[in-house]
């Protein structure tokens, strides 16, 4: 798999057209200009009140787990590191950039599925030894974010998703792009590109509905993005995006590609009805 996603300047043109992607964070540019300087970095999130206490609050929460309470965001790079922590910073401050872009209240089911969708992938990639429980939270939140970029020049699009997810003939992505020539893991893409998110993320957010990345033949290897794939395909179906944002009564394409996932993981039927069970009462404790 090549490092680098190869990107059509023309297809990016077309696809965009009449599509604002919210600009990236100006603390995460500030940011950018200190890093790897922890204590300016520190200083930077402190200055912003509502930053540093998000951050603070969701690495104290059940999502994480951690041993001891953090105070202090220098505390969170201490122990976490710092670009977890600019991971974290990253996720949290995704639903506040769309906040002048799209119907805020029309997205409620989209960001609670979303949040949820991050506490179970943080949860899972731990209680699995995956990956790093900070990138999986990350891309979590962040693998739909195409869906709030779509909804800007498509009206009807959130009616139209129970219309492709309900459906099982044909891919995710092939109905989405007959009626849209684009969708929304595209645009999720270019945004990823914009808010220079981790090449790993963005692969996620490029490939989650991409079935034939999930064949057995390219999950033979465990790399990082393989696992961010997995986890996330895993807590799609356990936040029940389908049902919640398509009103399905299946995953249509967790049926299709379970199997190389258990292979993947090592899980059986039962074991992931376990974690099932787990990664429920983490999601519960944390909005608790």
């Amino acid at each position: 798999m090549p490092d680098k996603i190869q990107v059509n300047e023309l297809d990016a043109e077309t696809a965009l057209k009449g599509i604002v992607i919210p600009p990236h964070p100006m603390i995460l540019q500030d940011i950018a200009k200190v890093y790897p300087d922890i204590d300016q970095v520190a200083k930077i999130i402190v200055k912003d009140p509502a930053v540093s206490g998000a951050v603070i609050k969701v690495i104290n929460s059940a999502t994480f787990q951690l041993a001891r309470t953090i105070e202090s965001v220098k505390d969170a790079v201490a122990l976490l590191g710092m670009d977890s922590v600019l991971n974290i910073i990253n996720a949290l401050l995704l639903k506040v950039s769309f906040y002048d872009l799209v119907d805020m209240d029309e997205l409620s089911a989209f960001w609670r599925v979303s949040d949820d969708n991050a506490v179970a992938s943080a949860f899972i990639a731990r209680e699995l030894k995956l990956c790093k429980p900070d990138l999986a939270y990350m891309a979590g939140l962040f693998h739909d974010c195409g869906i709030p970029l779509m909804m800007q020049k498509n009206k009807g699009y959130l009616v139209n998703l129970k219309r492709i997810y309900g459906q099982n003939q044909h891919s995710f992505l092939a109905v989405e792009n007959r009626l849209y020539h684009t969708d929304h893991c595209a645009l999720g893409y270019y945004m990823g590109r914009s808010w220079k998110l981790p090449e790993e993320v963005i692969s996620v957010i490029q490939d989650h509905h991409n079935l034939e990345r999930f064949s057995a033949e390219n999950l033979q290897q465990h790399s990082v993005v393989n696992s961010l794939l997995v986890i996330e395909k895993m807590a799609e179906h356990i936040t029940r995006e389908y049902a919640e944002l398509g009103k399905a009564q299946a995953n249509h394409e967790w049926e299709k590609i379970k199997e190389t996932i258990f292979d993947y993981t090592g899980l059986c039927e039962m074991d992931f009805q376990d974690l099932l069970e787990k990664t429920t009462e983490a999601i519960q404790e944390a909005v608790a």
